[in-house]
């Protein structure tokens, strides 16, 4: 007894016996059947010798990737064009055509495509543009049913049941965009009555699905599956992922295709789609090329030599422009950048080709010559910046020599660093005269009211402690930097520094002069 007749044999059943004051609706008797068919289906009994005797021959949809009767799963990550691939393999099944342009398919075969209502302008532009790819007239022969979210699953299946056997589908698509499921358990167990629902019906399910998790370019394989929740229910799979992360604005999609399935099939492709831009004069179009994995190698080096060579031009930018043209030599820049040789080299000579450095006017002493980026106004990171006016902003003092250092306080309590200018012989300035008249005064009044801080004694500092009129026990007498001498009492001697040192040499200088001082 077929399914019609268990369906007939039930109404007759409840009508006759007068179970019901009301006649029973058919959906309802159509769901009790389809449950008791689902819970007491008899064993498959068979032996082995039985199963080698049956034909073993694969019935191919697309040789190679799909075969007949086996769920099928297109997965992938949000917004990796799986609808598309899906309309291109629901196009070429039902045309004949090749699908992706590679593929080539059996024979032509009725398919339906079952999605939510939002899908209706998605599938027009696609299947538009997938004509007019093909240039051919022949409009693909497959039928579409989009029905609204709907929480009565019963409901749904009895529409899909009668909607495949309305057009004897062979192949059903099934995108569910608009499953009204509260939890992923609940979204899992309503795809598998779908598909259940797909094989009773004598057609072949391929099921749309993303995975619930962001996934960065690469390869997918069969682990990935289990993060979209239909691992229990694929039997062969196409894979979708992108190569390349999508720049805005090109209409350029690098994606990873891989193929696998119960039947055999195994392989590894990559598809370039080209879509275009929306303000192109001939509008948006769909263009598909597969590439092997040997062609994409020799791609994948050169997209990670051009990555890094970017990242060696732009740090060599960022350095240059830190550094600043009274800085920024060859050399500076090799070890600011913490490159090599050949990296170094290569990086400069690409910008100097590209015309992005330009030589300075050598200003330092050393004549070595210095570098800036030739274009001022324009940051580290390539973007321009509005150029500032000089006038808004203080002239900056220029750079600090290397035998300087930068000091602030009165010049008694400067410290000049070992190997300063005040060593040389040098004529005497302003701040000569200064430091001659202090150490002047400290000659004469060695109670000086400012604390001077701890310093090594040099052998002129030691001859003119000798002719000091401070008593010996007060100069050896040891006191804290930080220490202040209480008041009435005289301050110890702590030991001059070198620029002290320097000021007694010319006042003994002019004390020997003729015309000078004596003593």
């Amino acid at each position: 007894m077929n399914r019609s007749d268990r369906i007939e044999r039930l109404r007759e059943l409840l009508q006759g016996q007068g179970m019901f004051p009301i006649a029973v609706p058919d959906p309802m008797i159509e769901a009790a059947v389809d449950r008791f068919d689902s819970t007491n289906k008899p064993l498959q009994e068979f032996t082995s010798v039985e199963l080698l005797e049956a034909p073993h021959e694969v019935d191919w949809l697309v040789p190679g990737l799909l075969s007949r009767g086996a769920p099928a799963v297109i997965c992938g990550p949000s917004k990796c064009l799986k609808t598309s691939l899906a309309v291109d393999l629901v196009a070429a099944l039902s045309t004949g055509e090749k699908f992706l342009g590679r593929f080539a398919t059996k024979r032509k075969v009725r398919v339906g495509f079952f999605s939510g209502e939002q899908a209706k302008h998605a599938l027009t532009d696609l299947t538009r543009r997938w004509m007019t790819s093909k240039q051919k007239q022949e409009t693909p022969r497959f039928v579409c049913a989009l029905q609204g979210a709907s929480a009565n699953l019963e409901k749904q299946l009895r529409q899909l049941r009668a909607w495949i056997g309305k057009y004897e589908l062979e192949v059903v698509m099934i995108d569910p965009l608009d499953v009204a499921a509260k939890t992923k358990r609940a979204h899992t167990l309503h795809l598998q009555a779908m598909i259940r629902c797909c094989l009773e019906c004598g057609a072949t399910p391929i099921l749309c699905c993303a995975t619930r998790k962001t996934i960065r370019p690469r390869t997918l394989d069969v682990t990935d599956l289990q993060s979209a929740g239909c691992h229990d229910l694929a039997r062969q799979w196409l894979l979708v992922n992108r190569r390349q992360s999508y720049e805005l604005g090109s209409g350029q999609h690098k994606l990873w295709l891989t193929v696998g399935g119960d039947a055999g099939q195994d392989s590894l492709w990559g598809v370039d789609v080209e879509e275009g831009r929306l303000d192109d004069s001939a509008g948006r179009r769909w263009s598909t090329k597969v590439r092997t994995v040997d062609s994409l190698k020799n791609e994948q080096a050169a997209r990670e030599a051009m990555t890094r060579d970017e990242r060696h031009d732009a740090k060599l930018r960022v350095v240059i422009e830190n550094l600043g043209p009274d800085r920024a030599m060859k050399q500076t820049v090799r070890e600011h950048a913490g490159m090599n040789g050949t990296m170094f080299a290569a990086a400069w000579e690409r910008l100097e080709e590209a015309g992005e450095i330009e030589k300075v006017t050598p200003t330092r002493r050393s004549g070595f010559a210095t570098f800036q980026l030739k274009n001022v106004g324009q940051s580290s990171v390539g973007q321009a910046v509005p150029a500032e006016s000089t006038s808004d902003h203080p002239e900056q003092s220029p750079p600090t020599p290397k035998n300087e250092t930068v000091q602030s306080g009165p010049p008694e309590l400067q410290e000049p660093p070992v190997g300063s200018a005040m060593r040389t012989k040098t004529p005497p300035n302003d701040d000569d005269d200064q430091v001659i008249n202090n150490a002047t005064n400290q000659k004469e009044s060695p109670a000086s009211p400012i604390a001077e801080k701890p310093k090594q004694s040099s052998p002129v500092a030691d001859k003119s402690k000798q002719s000091s009129p401070v008593e010996p026990h007060e100069s050896t007498n040891k006191s804290s930097p930080t220490q202040k001498a209480p008041e009435g009492r005289r301050q110890p001697s702590l030991g001059r520094s070198r620029a002290s040192d320097a000021a007694l040499g010319k006042v003994a200088t002019k004390i020997a002069s003729p015309g000078g001082a004596t003593q």
